[in-house]
């Protein structure tokens, strides 16, 4: 028996990306890095209080004081800017050792320094206005009441989200999923490891000029300082030595009871009693108005109304760029349809009582409402928010994390990027000869190489080379009431030989399935031995060539020109020529043609089926027609 060792960053981190990368390091030395690079911050804040209180009447000390959060964040960003550009990393990074693996310098600068800044920001401005909430205010315009709203109910939501997530990706960190120590890292594309050449640095730093050798010494006091900060921090902690400062603070209102108890026919967002069909109604409007965004009728998405036709100008050309085209729609598609929920409850607050204003009807709906309501409606914030940070992560790197694009590059060579695959099929969708079958939603596409299904949220891809198809199902459905003949349809499993590439299924009809086999380069397998009915034209084209192979044959003449192509496939040679065997002279339409050779025998079999009555095949075989070329 043997055992699984699941190797995790909480002592020594070794994940998947160690095998060709460096070690990434532990969980530890990021919490201490962390907790070391934000002690900057109010190093900073501190020595311009200290300025300030030395020189309390200096007008240049006191602009600096009272800026004094915009001044900390300059020279902050100075200071990591310079490190950034010479070690590739922070203040508290480089002093543990580690770099940042890629150069987003301003990626970095934003979710390092700037970010955090915002955060610090909100937060006072939230305890401010948390005081102020019971006290009488001079009557704010609606743009402040909005804004006092939107601090006081979302700041501590956002904020507790963001620190959930933060600590979640710690945990997946800690635990070898996840190779990204933060969200923001993430974000910024740049992911924490060892610095193997910093003892190279040291020596190169000894052969420089003087000012690199101060500013290498400037470096390492700095950060030797926020060290020695950081230990008194906890050595004060510790020892129960903090000043208690919540004294001083006001006290806050008491909390207004709020009757929760929701009454029958009692509205529980406004509660105003409402009128039971009409919201039912209103409901109901919504959710079929949802259920055609999410999945859209194919009547509709032919005539022009669907999410990718009506933001088309938003998308690129499908048959100029056809992987940019469904990168885009995707991502568009999954946007607008998380605004869905937030939808409905901006249509159930226009239906309310609105006299009193907006933001007051804001307040009571979050204040009044039941719990079970408010995390609905809290949900409904949250999907978008979700699926935005998701959208920005696929289009990050060159939408390298995209599902696309993940197809893509399974199949691009080791010395290839995906553009090359993407290249590929763009410049084969172009040609005319392609197969396409399916309805609008589900559209499946052979191309000379590829085999391509485009669904809602999702392109699947398959190579022909490696492909192996095989014929999985048969069902007959009725299309309409009327109509004695069923159609058939198959299921068609396309599995390649790359274990990085899904299966898909190619839903299509009967009559469709001779022209996918002539286009595949493999043949389709049919380990079950299904019945494929052929189509009513297909057994019509059979007895046609019967019937003309019976005929006699018509000598070209030696001296005219050799035959040309079929105009009707442009494909086959012309095989057929139209001569008038009856007894009866030229009379009406019914004359000698004398025209040449021009139609193979698909094509005027077909062009034959399509002049006579559809509901009587029976007939076809004794009817005549008049010349394709006449007509």
């Amino acid at each position: 028996m043997s055992t699984t060792d699941h190797t995790s960053n909480i002592n020594s981190t070794l994940n998947f990306s160690t095998i060709s990368q460096n070690p990434l390091p532990s969980i530890f030395e990021l919490l201490a890095q962390e907790r070391l690079t934000y002690l900057l911050r109010p190093c900073l804040s501190q020595l311009i209080k200290f300025l300030h209180d030395l020189r309390p009447l200096s007008k240049s000390f006191m602009l600096l004081y009272r800026y004094k959060d915009e001044c900390v964040l300059l020279i902050e960003t100075l200071i990591q800017s310079v490190y950034l550009q010479t070690y590739s990393s922070l203040i508290g990074e480089h002093f543990y050792g580690l770099k940042r693996s890629s150069n987003h310098h301003i990626r970095s600068l934003i979710f390092s320094v700037f970010l955090p800044y915002i955060k610090q920001k909100l937060e006072l401005l939230y305890e401010k206005y948390r005081q102020q909430t019971g006290t009488q205010e001079e009557k704010k315009t609606k743009l402040k009441q909005f804004f006092f709203f939107f601090v006081l109910k979302f700041v501590p939501k956002i904020h507790t989200f963001l620190e959930s997530l933060c600590w979640l990706y710690r945990l997946g960190y800690a635990f070898g999923r996840i190779e990204y120590y933060s969200p923001f890292l993430q974000l910024a594309g740049v992911k924490l490891t060892y610095d193997n050449k910093k003892q190279e640095q040291q020596q190169q730093i000894q052969n420089s000029s003087k000012v690199m050798q101060t500013f290498h010494f400037f470096s390492q006091t700095l950060s030797t300082g926020l060290f020695l900060i950081q230990f008194l921090e906890w050595w004060n902690s510790t020892s129960n030595t903090r000043k208690q400062t919540s004294l001083n603070d006001s006290i806050p209102p008491p909390p207004t009871v709020s009757n929760n108890t929701i009454a029958k026919r009692q509205c529980p967002l406004c509660k105003n009693q409402y009128d039971s069909p009409e919201l039912l109604f209103l409901t109901f409007l919504y959710l079929l108005f949802s259920f055609i965004i999410v999945f859209p009728p194919n009547e509709l998405v032919a005539a022009g109304f669907s999410i990718q036709n009506v933001f088309s100008f938003l998308l690129d050309s499908e048959e100029i760029a056809f992987i940019r085209f469904h990168i885009k729609r995707v991502s568009l598609k999954i946007f607008f349809q998380s605004l869905l929920p937030i939808g409905y409850v901006i249509l159930l607050i226009s239906q309310y009582n609105l006299n009193n204003g907006l933001i007051n009807t804001l307040e009571s709906l979050f204040s009044d409402i039941n719990i079970i309501f408010q995390c609905i409606i809290i949900l409904s914030l949250f999907i978008p928010f979700v699926v935005i940070i998701t959208l920005i992560r696929w289009h990050q790197n060159d939408c390298y994390t995209h599902p696309i694009v993940r197809q893509l590059r399974a199949f691009a060579q080791e010395t290839d990027t995906w553009h090359a695959v993407e290249s590929s099929i763009n410049t084969e969708f172009r040609r005319i000869d392609k197969f396409i079958c399916g309805t609008p939603n589900n559209r499946s596409y052979v191309l000379d190489s590829w085999i391509i299904k485009c669904g809602l949220y999702n392109v699947y891809i398959a190579q022909q080379s490696n492909a192996h198809i095989e014929l999985t199902d048969a069902n007959d459905v009725n299309l309409q009431e009327n109509e004695t003949i069923t159609t058939q349809y198959l299921n068609i499993l396309v599995r390649s030989g790359n274990p990085l590439v899904t299966p898909f299924t190619i839903r299509l009809k009967a009559s469709e399935f001779n022209d996918l086999r002539s286009k595949l380069q493999s043949p389709v397998q049919n380990a079950r031995n299904i019945v494929i009915r052929q189509s009513l034209s297909d057994l019509f084209l059979e007895d046609f060539r019967r019937h003309i192979a019976n005929n006699p044959k018509y000598r070209y003449p030696p001296n005219q020109q050799e035959l040309e192509t079929c105009i009707g496939c442009l494909v086959n040679n012309a095989n057929v020529k139209l001569m008038k065997r009856c007894d009866v002279g030229d009379n009406g339409q019914c004359r000698t043609c004398f025209c040449k050779p021009m139609w193979c025998i698909e094509c005027l079999g077909k062009w034959f089926a399509s002049r006579q009555d559809q509901t009587r095949p029976e007939t076809w075989l004794s009817s005549t027609y008049v010349c394709p070329v006449e007509f």
